[in-house]
């Protein structure tokens, strides 16, 4: 296990929980060099796959000038259903 070190003054306690959809995960996590925060993962459901990018501000908000409001999310696989 390794020890993580939380910003008090980030999100809640220093944690953050973004829905983005029903199925959605964090991959990984980049701290840009203007102190930006960049979360990478994925979002699924049925019919739909996408790659996710939400950006942070350096308190835990959601940047609303990334994106639709701080999230990107662009479409990977998708099924037909019909």
């Amino acid at each position: 296990a390794s020890d993580v070190y939380k910003r008090q003054t980030f999100g809640s306690n220093g944690l953050v929980i973004t829905e983005i959809q029903e199925n959605a995960q964090a991959r990984t996590v980049l701290v840009q060099p203007d102190g930006l925060i960049l979360s990478g993962g994925y979002s699924e459901n049925k019919l739909v796959k996408q790659f996710a990018l939400a950006r942070y501000g350096t308190t835990g908000f959601l940047d609303p000038t990334f994106g639709s409001n701080g999230i990107v999310l662009t479409t990977i696989n998708s099924v037909d259903c019909n």
